[in-house]
Formats: C-alpha cells, sequence, structure tokens
C-alpha cells in the first residue's frame, strides 16, 4: 500500500503535457514543426519512464537495505513488477488525462481517484472480507 502511495503522488508529472498541449494549444505548433501523433506519445512515455525509474531503482535500493526477506528473496521478480506497474501507472495517467482541461484540475483529481479507487477501495473490500471470513468461523 505504501508503494502504490507514493507512485500515485508522482503520477500528477505524467498528466502535465498531455493535459498542458491541451490546455495552452500546442498541438497545431508540433503540427506545423513536423512532429506526428506516434512521435510525441513514443517520446512523452520514454520521458515519463525516464521519470519514473530513478524512483523505482531507490525503491528496490531502499528494500535491500532494509532486507525485507518476502521482496529480497524474489528480487528480480520484484522489480519486474515495478516496472510493469509504471508502465501500467503511466499509460492510465494518458488515458484518464483526456478527461481534464486544465493542469491544476487534473493532478488535483487524478491523484484523488487513485488514491480513493485503486488504493483504499482495495484495502477497504479485502479488510471486509477478511472480516466477514473471521466471523462465519
Amino acid at each position: 500500500m505504501i508503494l502504490n502511495i507514493g507512485f500515485v503522488m508522482c503520477a500528477g508529472v505524467f498528466l502535465f503535457a498531455p493535459v498542458g498541449e491541451r490546455e495552452f494549444k500546442t498541438r497545431p505548433v508540433l503540427n506545423l514543426f513536423g512532429m506526428r501523433q506516434l512521435g510525441y506519445w513514443l517520446g512523452l512515455l520514454t520521458g515519463d519512464l525516464l521519470l519514473f525509474v530513478p524512483q523505482a531503482i531507490l525503491f528496490v535500493a531502499l528494500i535491500l537495505c532494509i532486507g525485507l526477506r518476502p521482496f529480497s528473496d524474489q528480487l528480480g521478480e520484484f522489480t519486474a513488477l515495478i516496472m510493469m506497474f509504471g508502465l501500467s501507472l503511466i499509460t492510465h495517467t494518458y488515458l484518464f488525462s483526456h478527461m481534464f482541461t486544465k493542469q491544476n484540475q487534473a493532478t488535483k483529481w487524478l491523484v484523488t481517484i487513485y488514491l480513493l479507487v485503486c488504493t483504499f477501495l482495495p484495502q477497504v473490500l479485502s479488510y471486509s472480507s477478511l472480516v466477514a471470513s473471521a466471523l462465519e468461523n
């Protein structure tokens, strides 16, 4: 849960370019200079992955320093899982960015949605199922 909260707080950074290009109407200028859609989105994804990777490396280093055995014993799988999480977080942020027209509004609401729906709701559901199964026994 701490991992998800930490990375979700950084998800607002991934919103700046997609929402900003709509807010400041830079798409016609990019088209004028010959920027194609595929190049724009691949470049944006590459840049955002380069922002995500140092955070993920620091998190893996923290796991190694603390010595959490469940994670450090399977470090390769854990690192791959974090990288896939980053890729899905960035691409979902791009998908959700189309709901907003202002950067401040997008950051405020998307982080709130990610925290409530993607972090706390699964926790509440898992704890409620644990309580329900404990009450049955």
